[in-house]
């Protein structure tokens, strides 16, 4: 939910002479990237099948890094087929948006903005999807109903390997031939998830995958702890299009980000890391800060439009400011360390050989328990944080003048027989 204002008038300026430079300044750093072109041509959809190639690519609800179809499903078919126009938002010019639409075949005619990275990889290789036709018409249904493609592809391909375990019936769903790379039978569990309100999976699918696990619990003979294992979510948020196999600062991202299995934050490592926070809270959008654009440029126009004269270590300390009140509102509102605990499938290892027999690239790749619980223990202690409860400490807060959070902190955590250190 939200709320939508229409204004008549541009912002008020402090120093638009200066703000009009710092974005010149910043066309320029954009247009001197040696990466410009193909990212122009192709925006972040490239990554399809790029990623895949470096074992980056999350595949069948996060079990792989890799997919045997990534370039017939991904790469070729867009270089070949389906592109037909670039779009940029107003003012930028790296026009990463694609519309495409669908040729041949059995979804012929679909016409879809996108997909980007995200949704071609969670509306496609998540979903076992074989080519690029049926990735566009998944995708397409899904953004134009208004979900959320990253969650939205963490639930459905948790759905579908729940009945290749025999978790989930076809009964329970109401949809016959579920399985990997099965496009009209996932298009009707969308579907169904969307429209059927006699089902009552559908109302624990529509609140995401630890409500889901909840119902299975209560309404089949399986344990939570055992489905929630095999679910790609923190904070029932779901992992990106990013496989943590081959990235463990990725897995930390998925572990430890305030809103759950956020894959852009960074996590800041303390007050120097918090160029990530502040490129967010700017409202700088990603795909416009490519190649020589650094964080000088955010924090300058910034400075020309606010009136101020912060330097960059100044503008990190508020992005790590952001980070410390976001985990202080967790807190306050019953998040504590468990809830850092990814399940077990962040820890999925690479298999040998796909489903068809042939051989994978990146065999036995892994972030293991022991990487990914040192890399928090280290987050933690760099950023201030209690690793025992996932809470800022007094001292960090104190710096970091945030002293009026520590009585709400310590009102919430006497609650449960906690004390802030």
């Amino acid at each position: 939910k939200g709320l939508i204002a229409f204004g008549t008038q541009m912002p008020p300026m402090a120093d638009m002479e200066k703000y009009l430079e710092q974005r010149q300044n910043y066309y320029n750093a954009l247009h001197a990237w040696a990466g410009m072109p193909a990212f122009r041509r192709w925006g972040t959809l490239l990554n399809t099948t790029t990623n895949g190639w470096k074992g980056l690519g999350a595949t069948k609800n996060h079990q792989w890094g890799e997919s045997p179809y990534q370039v017939v499903a991904g790469l070729k078919y867009y270089q070949e087929d389906y592109i037909v126009r670039h779009r940029s938002c107003v003012g930028c010019i790296t026009r990463c948006m694609k519309f495409g639409i669908v040729k041949t075949g059995k979804y012929k005619g679909t016409i879809y903005e996108g997909p980007d990275y995200e949704a071609g990889i969670m509306n496609g290789h998540m979903f076992l999807m074989q080519t690029g036709e049926e990735v566009a018409y998944l995708g397409e249904y899904i953004e134009s109903t208004g979900q959320d493609c990253i969650t939205a592809g963490a639930v459905y391909s948790f759905v579908i390997e729940a009945v290749e375990k025999g978790y989930i019936t076809a009964d329970d769903l109401g949809v016959k031939g579920l399985t990997w790379g099965a496009a009209d039978p996932i298009h009707e569990l969308v579907e169904h998830c969307i429209y059927d309100h006699e089902r009552p999976i559908y109302d624990a699918m529509r609140k995401g995958c630890i409500p889901l696990c909840r119902w299975l619990e209560a309404n089949k003979k399986v344990t939570f702890q055992e489905v929630f294992d095999i679910t790609a979510q923190c904070k029932n948020n779901g992992f990106a299009a990013w496989w943590p196999g081959k990235n463990s600062s990725q897995a930390l991202n998925y572990s430890l980000s305030t809103r759950g299995a956020c894959h852009m934050i960074g996590m800041p490592w303390g007050a120097s890391g918090g160029t990530t926070v502040i490129r967010d809270v700017g409202t700088f959008c990603t795909f416009g800060s490519q190649g020589g654009v650094s964080g000088y440029a955010y924090y300058e126009c910034l400075n020309a439009a606010m009136g101020r004269n912060l330097t960059k270590e100044q503008w990190d300390q508020h992005g790590f400011r952001t980070i410390l009140l976001e985990k202080a509102f967790n807190a306050i509102e019953g998040f504590r360390r468990r809830d850092d605990n990814a399940p077990a499938r962040i820890h999925a290892v690479m298999p040998e050989k796909f489903d068809d027999g042939t051989p994978t690239v990146f065999a036995g790749a892994c972030t293991t328990p022991e990487v990914l619980d040192e890399l928090k223990l280290n987050w933690y202690k760099a950023a201030g944080v209690d690793p025992e409860t996932s809470c800022p400490t007094k001292g960090v807060l104190q710096e970091n003048n945030l002293d009026y959070v520590i009585p709400y902190l310590e009102k919430a955590l006497a609650l449960t027989n906690e004390k802030m250190k």
